[in-house]
């Protein structure tokens, strides 16, 4: 009976933390080794911050090569096994290029002229082998033009044309008790209801829509 009491409340506990943060922590892939681990430590909490107060998830991924590839041939389907939603930035060492894509829920705001800025802020330090320094200040305009296009409005209109309406609950969307006392019971019945009858479910991912936004 335990077992069942254990099934029971960690659907319950799991919905409780997932519905009341939807935070999509910032990433950097260095898979060219091209920076130092505490430069890298101190990025994500920069990147962590523009995503926790502008709402725009942002992936910087550095590659040895391009494998004899264009750059803009193959920056989608990066962005793509990514799970980059927001602001994607593929480096690549070997060729020295380097571009920024916007997804298409948020390049009207994050256009082009922004896309740019910010790749050219990588490329300066970049051009005298100071990578540390390329990520440092590449960080700091991604800050920066997201900062700009959400005093514009761009990107706030953005998320809310990605944001699920929200549940029963306080104005935020988050649960209170009672909600969460009310999914327990429900998830109570469907578990007894298990008991009796066998069902599965299957989930699968939706991928974003991305394409390459020209210079």
């Amino acid at each position: 009976m335990s077992r069942f009491f254990k099934i029971l409340f960690l659907p319950l506990v799991l919905a409780a933390s997932g519905w009341t943060s939807s935070t999509h922590a910032a990433e950097i892939h260095d898979r060219a080794g091209m920076f130092r681990p505490e430069t890298v430590k101190k990025a994500l909490a920069d990147l962590d911050r523009v995503e926790s107060r502008d709402g725009v998830p942002i992936t910087v991924e550095t590659i040895t090569s391009l494998q004899g590839n264009d750059i803009e041939d193959v920056l989608p389907d990066h962005a793509r096994r990514a799970g980059a939603t927001g602001l994607y930035v593929l480096i690549a060492k070997n060729e020295s290029k380097i571009r920024v894509l916007a997804s298409s829920k948020y390049r009207p705001a994050l256009n082009a002229t922004r896309t740019k800025a910010i790749a050219n802020a990588f490329v300066g330090p970049f051009k005298s082998g100071e990578f540390d320094e390329g990520l440092s200040a590449g960080v700091a305009a991604l800050g920066e033009q997201v900062d700009a296009a959400k005093a514009q409005g761009g990107v706030a209109q953005a998320n809310r044309a990605g944001r699920p309406a929200n549940r029963p609950g306080n104005a935020n969307g988050s649960f209170g008790l009672r909600s969460l006392l009310m999914i327990g019971l429900l998830i109570f019945g469907v578990m007894f209801v298990l008991r009796l009858v066998a069902d599965s479910s299957a989930w699968a991912a939706t991928p974003g829509t991305w394409a390459a936004n020209p210079e």
